[in-house]
């Protein structure tokens, strides 16, 4: 996915977002790429669910997961992303994906 502009240059955005950001803008800014670079979820143009995130896309069954009714799905709002009580686990399946309307929506 590195290799497809448009998503190395929407994680070089965050990335360079955080040059010189206080803590707490770290950790919002660390959940952010969490939920979009990471585990990002986007609709198609049929409004079925995709995902285009780096940590989906190189497990299967997260692949698998992601495209069951278990988890939650929240449209994608950094507001909420940046929400102190907003967690993701490192090593289990999420338990939530914040689904953008597009790619570019979420950029």
């Amino acid at each position: 996915m590195f290799a497809h502009k448009d998503f190395a240059d929407f994680s070089q955005q965050i990335g360079l977002a955080s040059l010189g950001a206080s803590e707490i803008e770290l950790k919002r800014l660390a959940a952010l790429y969490w939920f979009t670079i990471e585990f990002g979820m986007c609709l198609d143009s049929k409004g079925n669910k995709k995902a285009y995130g780096a940590g989906i896309m190189s497990s299967f069954g997260e692949l698998e997961y992601c495209q069951t009714d278990v988890p939650t799905f929240l449209p994608l709002d950094p507001n909420v992303i940046a929400q102190d009580h907003v967690n993701f686990p490192i090593s289990e399946m999420q338990p939530i994906y914040f689904v953008a309307e597009s790619f570019d929506k979420a950029k």
